[in-house]
Formats: C-alpha cells, structure tokens, sequence
C-alpha cells in the first residue's frame, strides 16, 4: 500500500482503528466469511463487517451507499444468498470534506484511483452479476433505480458524513426500500464523537424509538414500516438526544433476527 494510501486509511485520530473486537457466538457460530474483506483497507471494523455479512446473509437485493475500495461490499457480497444482487453506489471520487486528506487518493490515475481499487476487489462478484457498480451521485442513481422498478430489503449508507449529506442519503433511499426491510448505516457513534452529524440526521429522522444502534459498534438501523418511507416532517431534534437512552441499543448478536422477506 503507498503512504498516501496508508494515510487515507486512518481515521481522524490519527490511530488504527481497533480490528480484534469481541464477536458474539450467535455471529461466531454462522456460517459467515469476512476473509476477503479483511484484507481490504477501510474504516469498517471487523465486528461491523460480521454484522452487515450476517443480515445480508438474509437478503437478495441489496443497496449499498459509499463503497469506497469495497470493504464493506466484499462482506456483503461473500454472504448473500445465491441469486442475490448488491447496487454499489458511490462516484468514487472520495467524500467532499476529504478529498484532501483521507481521500485524497482518489485524484490518482486520472480520477479513477479508488473505483479501479474498487473493481479489482469485486471483480468475480461484478463478472458473475452479483455486483452491480452505479458510478453516479446518490440522487442519480436513486432516480435510475426507481425507474427500473428496483426495491431493496436493506439498504446500507456510509457516504457523506455531513448531516445535509446523510438526510439527504435517507430520504432518497427510503422509498425504495420494502416494507419490513431494515434501512442502515455507519459512524452513528464513536467515543470521540467522531462524526455527529450523522447521529444527529438519523435522530431526527427516526426518533428514538424507531431506531437502534449496535452496542460495541457505530451501525444504527431500522425496520421499514408501512408509515416509514414517506419522508418525515418531524421538526429539528437537538443532536444527541437518543443517546441517553439504553432502550434503543441492541446487541451485535441480534443481527441474525433482522427482519426481512428473505426471499
């Protein structure tokens, strides 16, 4: 991996992000392979990429938002059942507020650095048409979606980090998610309150008492109701506010009782 590589791997600390963390023996005892994804560089904590890889281990169509080098793809792909697509969407340009640090890696080989690192670390996925790569804005490719008829029984967003960026990410994707699907995503809490922004969006779009976050990760999700995909016209929370409140934690393990068609 070059320096500039290395340094956009870390994260805003400046330290590695912890990679060994306790796994639950619910996630022990599946049938579940990060292997290959581990191998990939990212900001996605091994705890983390057995969670996604175990609920989508329950789905066949998937939508992931900001894939990046393809860390978090690789754990899903590897673990969704036979038949099952994953839309990666990303323009692979790098988020905006790090172009020039973490991301900036994305300006080599002539802008597309990041999706060649992407494509080579799916390439037996994108052959076999499990993977489907959407090089486009989040906006775009929810519009092209759409049209093609396509809905998800979960979507993952880990794109922008901005509260702007992450409303926008949910009120896009929601309506094409199915009913009982689970709608997800990265960095809702870090301990050095890392990103707030996006805590806050998903705070106010779903309250706390329609959203859980993982204990010993920064995934939060929820399951997608009938009332749910309209967006949401409840009035500005203050950041933070759900936090307090052990009702909407959940353990890793709970991962594989994630409702779902599992068709």
């Amino acid at each position: 991996m070059s320096k500039i590589e290395q340094e956009h791997s870390k994260p805003k600390n400046g330290t590695l992000r912890e990679t060994h963390r306790p796994v639950s023996s619910a996630i022990r005892k599946g049938a579940i392979d990060i292997s290959r994804a581990q191998k990939i560089d990212g900001f996605i904590s091994d705890e983390e990429l057995r969670w996604l890889a175990k609920a989508a281990s329950k789905r066949r169509t998937i939508i992931e938002v900001g894939s990046w080098h393809g860390r978090s793809s690789r754990a899903i792909a590897d673990n969704m059942p036979e038949g099952s697509i994953l839309y990666c969407v990303d323009h692979w340009l790098g988020a905006e507020t790090e172009r020039d640090s973490y991301h900036r890696s994305a300006k080599l080989k002539d802008g597309d650095h990041a999706f060649i690192r992407f494509s080579e670390n799916l390439f037996d996925h994108i052959q076999k048409g499990r993977v489907i790569a959407l090089r486009m804005s989040s906006r775009n490719a929810a519009e092209f979606l759409r049209k093609q008829g396509i809905t998800a029984e979960m979507v993952f967003i880990d794109a922008g980090h901005t509260y702007q960026e992450v409303k926008e990410d949910i009120d896009l994707w929601l309506p094409l998610m199915r009913e009982g699907g689970t709608i997800c995503g990265h960095d809702y809490y870090h301990e050095n309150n890392m990103w707030p922004e996006v805590q806050q969006a998903v705070d106010e779009r779903f309250g706390c008492r329609g959203m859980e976050y993982l204990e010993n990760n920064s995934i939060w999700k929820h399951r997608v109701g009938k009332g749910t995909r309209a967006i949401s016209k409840r009035s500005s929370l203050p950041p933070h506010r759900c936090l307090p409140s052990a009702g909407h934690v959940v353990h890793a393990s709970s991962a594989g009782a994630l409702p779902g068609s599992g068709r």
